[in-house]
């Protein structure tokens, strides 16, 4: 089943436990390749969710040794799992070795140059619960560090599997 939804809904974290405990049931998986200037925005946007008890899984792409250090500085809380390819793989090999390692009931992906509106995993594990849907699917719009819409020549929204 695949639903949408807006971030008006207006859902918070209402989400039944299934067994799991402590573990966390809500897993946010990162890819970056290169430190870049959004980078800080994208993971203050992850720990500034609604939903609690995220646990955030950044995976680095093979970064320069340079980067990794721009990293320590911002990925220096003791519950974040980093993981390192021993190779430049790609988005897709980064957010399968995530899913590796992820044990959550629910599963997102960010793009490590995105914010990330404060309500996405409220929203979207709601309808999920509410629809009894396994999967949900958002707009996202592209912005510009001066919080101005970009507009890309087509159109200003796109869609995304959240």
């Amino acid at each position: 089943m695949l639903y949408f939804f807006q971030a008006e809904d207006g859902i918070r974290d209402r989400s039944p436990s299934r067994g799991l405990g402590d573990v966390y049931k809500r897993q946010v998986i990162m890819t970056c390749h290169k430190y870049n200037d959004a980078l800080p925005i994208a993971i203050k946007s992850i720990f500034n969710q609604t939903y609690s008890n995220i646990q955030f899984i950044f995976v680095d792409d093979f970064s320069p040794i340079e980067d990794i250090k721009n990293y320590d500085k911002l990925l220096s809380d003791k519950n974040i799992i980093r993981i390192r390819m021993k190779e430049n793989s790609g988005t897709y090999a980064c957010r399968n070795a995530g899913l590796e390692r992820a044990e959550g009931e629910y599963v997102t992906f960010a793009d490590s140059d995105d914010w990330v509106h404060p309500d996405k995993i409220s929203n979207s594990i709601g309808v999920m619960i509410n629809e009894n849907a396994d999967l949900v699917c958002g707009r996202y719009i592209r912005m510009g560090f001066d919080g101005a819409i970009k507009w890309n020549g087509i159109r200003f929204a796109r869609f995304a599997l959240m």
